[in-house]
């Protein structure tokens, strides 16, 4: 079975988040009219906590559905793969959402 290598896999994550950054933040600025220096801020926090707990997660549930059901990620049933997504999106929006309550704050601060 051929694996991609940590590089590449790094590599693939950064091209990706950056073109994902290039892409929303000046959607962000539309939406949410703040300048550029607050949204690409917040955006890159995001985007770097994500980076970081992905890879901690996709191993830890790795290892309990290894242990669980001596199953390989690749062979997973739908229902897991499902699984998989929705806990990996509800952890990853717990973990931003104290970056995004003090962006919040922060802008609140500003003097008009």
């Amino acid at each position: 079975m051929i694996q991609r290598s940590l590089s590449h896999r790094n590599l693939r994550t950064f091209r990706f988040e950056t073109v994902g950054l290039y892409l929303v933040v000046p959607l962000y600025m539309a939406l949410f009219s703040s300048d550029a220096t607050h949204s690409a801020r917040l955006l890159i926090a995001i985007s770097l906590i994500v980076v970081v707990w992905m890879p901690l997660y996709n191993l830890a549930f790795d290892t309990v559905a290894w242990r669980l059901t001596q199953r390989v990620a690749s062979d997973r049933s739908p229902g897991a793969r499902a699984v998989h997504a929705v806990v990996l999106e509800v952890t990853s929006t717990v973990l931003t959402l104290p970056a995004v309550c003090h962006s919040a704050a922060m802008a609140c601060r500003k003097p008009w």
